[in-house]
């Protein structure tokens, strides 16, 4: 009835299956539990090391990032610098628009004037959306069949 090989192949592949499944997830329980930047062997818990190349190569970064955060202190100073100087300019320039249009009769009218200059620059200002072009249709596809050739 049944071939004495295929039954040998049966019972192999129904051990096998399972055994492999194990292996695998006794390798994935593994994974879980190694933490690969675990030192194995070197001990660099005490800070120094051994190597004079990785010293100098350590010491060199350190160098930079100690220059990087002087570098982004003097931008940060520069920036806020920056932001009170046009703060400072824009209120200035409020007060003297303020004052001007106090002042004169047709001051109103200034005031009025650029306020709406300063609207169209806020709107020149403003990103706009991009524009969206719809694709062209697709070209009608022509096929001839032998079902179509009939009369």
């Amino acid at each position: 009835m049944t071939d004495p090989t295929k039954a040998a192949r049966r019972v192999a592949a129904l051990t096998l299956i399972p055994a492999s499944v194990a292996v695998f997830g006794a390798g994935l329980a593994w994974a879980n539990s190694h933490d690969p930047n675990a030192s194995s062997s070197t001990d660099t818990s005490s800070g120094t090391s051994s190597d004079p190349q990785l010293a100098a190569a350590q010491a060199k970064v350190d160098d930079a990032q100690a220059k990087l955060a002087k570098l982004q202190a003097e931008v940060d100073g520069r920036s806020a610098d920056a932001a009170s100087a046009d703060a400072a300019a824009a209120s200035a320039q409020a007060t003297q628009t303020a004052a001007g249009a106090a002042t004169t009769p047709a001051g109103a009218a200034t005031t009025a004037a650029a306020k709406a200059a300063a609207t169209q620059a806020k709107a020149a200002a403003a990103p706009k959306a991009p524009v969206v072009v719809a694709a062209p249709a697709a070209p009608v596809v022509q096929t001839v069949t032998k079902a179509s050739k009939k009369p």
